[in-house]
């Protein structure tokens, strides 16, 4: 099938016919297995000779780092019922050979002593990892892959060792299964992401309106809108609206904010206005306040000052959360309105 781009020469658009999605395909219990694996990825020392660091982590059958050819030895591991796959870089059983028996060189060791060497770096990865009865045998190649089944990969650090390396692995679903049994028994690892410094941006909304499109298409400068709901109006309450709809509701004074409560999306919709349909909301604000979560919290705990707003009377005009000008606060027959100083039709070039 074809894809004729409007505008496009036809020769243009038949060469690049559609292309069928290939997306990893994974059962709910195989993902909960590589989330198990991925959220506790065994960091532990590893001593073959030479001290390794050793982590394991997921990867999607397809990725092409599982099928990946280095030059080294196959080996089958069979352990709490699934099967394992895993490639041996030349390089990981020198360096093992050279610090357990330095006077064989690689390329004449023969098969037997390689194994054994294996055999012992197994034991050494399962007294590490608190691991038991894995049996392990040389093979000569992979088996074909199964797309359903994840991979893994072995990231090894050596001591005074340059670089890492990087072992594929592959399993059958019984193996996934006995990875994700044994990682629920460990501790999940921290991923030095600094959860308190994560940004929040909040509005600062004084009040709102509904509009229909066509009448924002019409809006231009000096025009006024009246404000429906103007939100200071009662107790000086200001709320700072998040983009996913929960709110902080601020106390207003002098132009510095002071948190009061938290209020949840469904709580505030209850005192939003109802749009009828064909109308958007049109939001007037004072600004952005950006705190990192880590301020945010103590704010609501503390009711500490969370911002200080700009002293001018400008406030920015959203519709539907899109920019549509700028105007000031005025009184219109006892009624709060919005004149634009700029709207988005008048200076739309």
């Amino acid at each position: 099938m074809n894809l004729t781009l409007p505008g496009k020469p036809a020769s243009l658009a038949s060469a690049t016919p559609w292309q069928p999605l290939q997306l990893p395909r994974l059962t709910g219990l195989q993902a909960q297995a590589c989330s198990a694996v991925a959220q506790r990825a065994w960091h532990v020392p590893i001593d073959i000779g030479v001290q390794w660091q050793a982590r394991l982590w997921p990867v999607p059958a397809t990725d092409p780092r599982v099928a990946r050819q280095i030059e080294g030895r196959i080996i089958r591991l069979r352990w709490e019922g699934g099967v394992f796959y895993m490639r041996v870089p030349d390089a990981l059983l020198a360096a093992c050979a050279q610090a357990l028996v330095p006077d064989i060189p690689l390329p004449g060791m023969p098969a037997a002593f390689a194994n054994t060497i294996l055999e012992g770096a197994l034991l050494s990865a399962q007294q590490a990892l608190g691991l038991s009865g894995a049996s392990l045998a040389m093979v000569e190649a992979f088996p074909e892959r199964d797309p359903a089944v994840p991979g893994f990969l072995l990231e090894l650090q050596g001591a005074g060792l340059e670089g890492a390396m990087t072992l594929p692995i592959q399993a059958d679903a019984d193996g996934v299964a006995a990875l994700a049994r044994h990682a629920f028994l460990r501790p999940c690892v921290g991923n030095h992401v600094d959860i308190g410094a994560v940004p929040v941006t909040l509005r600062a909304i004084v009040g709102e309106t509904n509009l229909s499109a066509e009448q924002v298409a019409t809006l231009q400068h000096g025009d006024a809108v009246l404000i429906d709901r103007y939100h200071p109006a009662a107790g000086q309450m200001l709320p700072l609206r998040a983009a996913s709809g929960w709110s902080l509701m601020a106390v207003c004074d002098d132009h510095a904010l002071s948190s009061a409560s938290l209020w949840q999306a469904d709580r505030l919709c209850d005192d939003l206005l109802d749009a009828a349909p064909g109308e958007g909301r049109m939001t007037f604000e004072l600004g952005l306040v950006r705190l990192s979560l880590r301020q945010l919290l103590t704010a609501i705990q503390t009711h500490v000052a969370v911002a200080v707003l700009p002293g001018d009377a400008m406030l920015r005009v959203f519709f539907d959360g899109r920019p549509v000008g700028q105007g000031v606060l005025a009184d219109i027959d006892g009624r709060l309105a919005v004149v634009l100083s700029r709207a988005a039709a008048a200076s739309a070039d």
